[in-house]
């Protein structure tokens, strides 16, 4: 098992995996980094998978994409779009909400 630490630092949020056995993951509770309270809506405007060699790929169930996205508040507003890389090409389309 892993378990994350959070470390921040000018706006990003970095993570570092720690090797603990599932007895001390199970028996001692953890807070979550965020909330859903905490979390920002967008809208995906753009998804295109990262071409990979088929050695590369570790998972057939997940797909590595470019994502772009716009803060859903901000549509109409101005042109601001977030650049993202995520394991969820397959199921992200243009036009989704997510958060993030």
């Amino acid at each position: 098992m892993y378990y994350p630490k959070c470390k921040i630092l000018n706006c990003f949020i970095l993570f570092s995996a720690a090797e603990i056995s599932t007895n001390v993951y199970w028996r001692t509770p953890f807070q979550s980094l965020l909330s859903y309270k905490q979390l920002t809506e967008f809208m995906v405007l753009q998804s295109e998978p990262v071409e990979r060699s088929k050695e590369a790929s570790a998972s057939s169930q997940h797909c590595l994409s470019d994502v772009w996205v716009t803060r859903t508040s901000e549509i109409g507003l101005n042109d601001t779009q977030y650049h993202c890389r995520t394991h969820l090409g397959h199921l992200l389309k243009a036009g989704d909400l997510v958060m993030g």
